[in-house]
């Protein structure tokens, strides 16, 4: 088992003499120690590796997992700051959009919901990122959650979970854990049956109204629309 296996491993490592087995050695071991649910012994194994003189593919793969676990630790500025570093690193240009990812859900684990929030809407906007199916799935989903979770807007979490699940994705895709679909389902019913109340206490309030008031009230509405109607058409224009 996983705590043998630990036993085993730990104090042979040190002995042996070629540097890339012995990193690739303590990355095995950090990833035992995180089964283990230990990632404080997890980030030190981690760490050794980072600091080894081997292929860079392996000490990336240490560093990320490192960040990982600061953040599991609550080491979260640490964590934040390695991540940076490894998205401005040109060597992990194709890595880019994991990491951000990575890094804003430290932002939100620490508390720092406004910044979360804006990476990942920024992962959204930047036209030179290209966002696969999953990641794109997994940004709508945790926007969802911020919403959710922070802000209390039941709405418009619903409708980021409804993008989310409107990504289909394979079980072999699918994240550990993701549940946009029955998130979608139901904050969508939440929220439309609270827009139905707030629809039926504004027309109660109108309904207590005097014609004067009643009347004025209903006309600033419909010049609210017109307007709107206006700019979508002028938009609509422009696009052609």
């Amino acid at each position: 088992n996983v705590a043998s296996a630990i036993r085993l491993l730990d104090p042979a490592l040190p002995q042996i003499e070629d540097r890339t087995e012995r990193a690739r050695g303590y990355f095995l071991l950090g990833q035992l120690l995180e089964r283990q649910g230990d990632p404080v012994a997890a980030e030190k194994a981690y760490d050794r590796v980072a600091r080894s003189k081997v292929e860079y593919e392996l000490v990336y793969q240490a560093l990320k997992r490192q960040a990982v676990t600061l953040r599991q630790n609550g080491r979260y500025r640490e964590s934040a700051d390695l991540f940076r570093k490894l998205i401005r690193d040109d060597k992990n240009l194709d890595a880019r959009i994991e990491l951000g990812f990575e890094r804003n859900q430290t932002l939100y684990e620490a508390g720092d919901s406004d910044a979360a929030l804006e990476g990942f809407l920024s992962l959204l906007r930047e036209r030179d990122i290209d966002l696969d199916r999953v990641a794109k799935a997994r940004t709508y989903k945790a926007i969802g959650d911020l919403y959710r979770l922070q802000a209390g807007d039941f709405a418009l979490a619903a409708a980021y979970y409804d993008s989310a699940a409107a990504i289909r994705l394979t079980e072999n895709e699918r994240p550990v854990g993701f549940d946009a679909e029955e998130l979608a389902a139901s904050f969508g019913q939440y929220a439309g049956l609270r827009a139905e109340i707030h629809q039926m206490d504004s027309l109660l309030a109108l309904a207590r109204m005097d014609v004067e008031d009643r009347d004025s009230v209903v006309n600033a509405l419909r010049a609210a629309r017109y307007e709107i109607l206006k700019e979508e058409l002028e938009r609509q224009r422009q696009e052609q």
